[in-house]
């Protein structure tokens, strides 16, 4: 539900019904963001520490929903899927349940935008 309904951060959509926002996030940032978030996840272990550091950067739901637009563009993957999956085929490639909860945990406190 979180990957679909747009009224949820995690969909690219969500940010569009906004006019104004309180802290934008630039192209260019979130393109880095979603870069260090690609990169955090190996073929041998995964950097959750960058992953955490790119979303702590987010201030707003808003920001989330505008970097799961440009993740999408540049890698034609979910955001929050890609969190969970890490992008691999075996169970264990995505984040633990600890590590994914503490960030939607952190997302759903974030204001709107």
């Amino acid at each position: 539900q979180q990957q679909t309904d747009p009224n949820r951060p995690w969909t690219p959509q969500y940010y569009h019904q906004f006019s104004t926002f309180t802290y934008a996030l630039t192209a260019t940032q979130a393109k880095q963001y979603a870069s260090t978030i690609h990169g955090a996840f190996g073929l041998l272990q995964d950097d959750y520490n960058a992953v955490w550091g790119a979303i702590s950067n987010m201030r707003t739901k808003a920001n989330v929903s505008f970097l799961a637009e440009i993740f999408q563009q540049q890698y034609s993957e979910d955001l929050l899927t890609f969190l969970t999956n890490g992008g691999g085929v075996l169970p264990w490639d995505g984040l633990s349940e600890d590590h994914l909860k503490t960030i939607t945990d952190y997302v759903s406190r974030l204001p709107t935008h």
